[in-house]
């Protein structure tokens, strides 16, 4: 063990491989299983872990490894996106001569309503929105009066 100069102890090897052992052993890891492992005494272990932060480092390691599982998991779910855009564009651009070709078209009522429910969420619309009412106004009519 290396005290410095201010009478804290120096980390060294043994004590970063003992928390890299303490880290490893996951929601089960304990002081005495690195104390049996590293033969020493289990408060020489404590002090190690109060020393060194050992509680305080395995958080900030598991915050950091879940925001890179985070940042995985994101671009994964970003590239099936793309993949599944990339179909439905190559989907509509081999229907789209046999649309204007009309040997493809709406053939039921079915079809026609989700067409129509497909263009209006492509125009940010909700369509199960109720229908707003509209007022028609001649505003030719209106100067007149």
């Amino acid at each position: 063990m290396r005290v410095q100069v201010d009478g804290t102890m120096k980390e060294t090897l043994r004590h970063s491989e003992a928390f890299e052992y303490y880290y490893s052993l996951g929601s089960s890891r304990s002081i005495p299983q690195v104390s049996h492992r590293y033969t020493i005494s289990v408060p020489a272990v404590k002090k190690w872990s109060d020393e060194f932060n050992w509680q305080d480092r395995v958080q900030l390691r598991d915050v950091e490894i879940a925001k890179r599982i985070e940042n995985k998991t994101n671009t994964s779910i970003v590239n099936e996106k793309a993949k599944l855009l990339n179909i439905v564009k190559k989907t509509i651009a081999d229907a789209v001569p046999k649309i204007n070709s009309q040997k493809l078209g709406i053939s039921t009522m079915t079809d026609l309503l989700r067409t129509i429910d497909t263009a209006l969420k492509l125009m940010g619309e909700d369509p199960n929105e109720k229908p707003r009412k509209y007022i028609l106004v001649d505003e030719t009519d209106a100067g007149n009066k």
